[in-house]
C-alpha cells in the first residue's frame, strides 16, 4: 500500500518565486498571464499568475502583494516581455503583517509603444496629416 504522503496531490509544486529578503530578484522572459483565486479570511481574492523562462528554468510569480500588484498593473507586463522584480524592503505592519516594497521593470518583446488596455493600437507614425485635431 502507498505511503499517505506520497500522494502527489498532497506534493507542493517547486518552481514558485518567492520573495523574503531585500535585494531577492526574478527575471524571465513572460510565457503566460493568468489569475489565481484564493479565499483569505473568508474573502475570495484573484492576483495575476506569471509564467516565465528564467535561467533557472520554468517558474511562476503570484502576485499577492498588494504593491506588487499595482505594480504590475501600471507596467502590464506581456507574453514575450522581459519581467525583472526586485524585492527592495519590508514595512512591518500592525498585528504582525508585512508590506514588501519592490520595483519592477519591464523590457518590451517589440519596440511599438503598448496602447492602454481597451484602446485600438497606438501608431507609431502619429495620425495622418489631414486628420482632425
Amino acid at each position: 500500500m502507498p505511503d499517505f504522503w506520497s500522494n502527489p496531490d498532497l506534493q507542493r509544486a517547486t518552481n514558485f518565486i518567492t520573495f523574503e529578503t531585500p535585494g531577492d530578484m526574478c527575471r524571465g522572459t513572460v510565457t503566460a498571464l493568468r489569475t489565481q483565486t484564493f479565499v483569505d479570511n473568508g474573502v475570495t481574492k484573484v492576483s495575476p499568475q506569471i509564467d516565465l523562462d528564467t535561467d533557472d528554468g520554468p517558474r511562476t510569480l503570484t502576485a499577492g502583494q498588494t504593491r506588487l500588484q499595482l505594480l504590475l498593473l501600471e507596467h502590464r507586463p506581456q507574453i514575450g516581455d522581459v519581467l525583472i522584480v526586485t524585492m527592495t524592503g519590508v514595512q512591518r505592519r500592525p498585528g504582525g503583517k508585512t508590506l514588501k516594497e519592490f520595483e519592477v521593470t519591464v523590457q518590451r518583446a517589440t519596440d511599438k509603444p503598448m496602447a492602454l488596455l481597451g484602446e485600438a493600437p497606438l501608431d507609431p507614425a502619429g495620425p495622418p496629416p489631414d486628420a482632425p485635431l
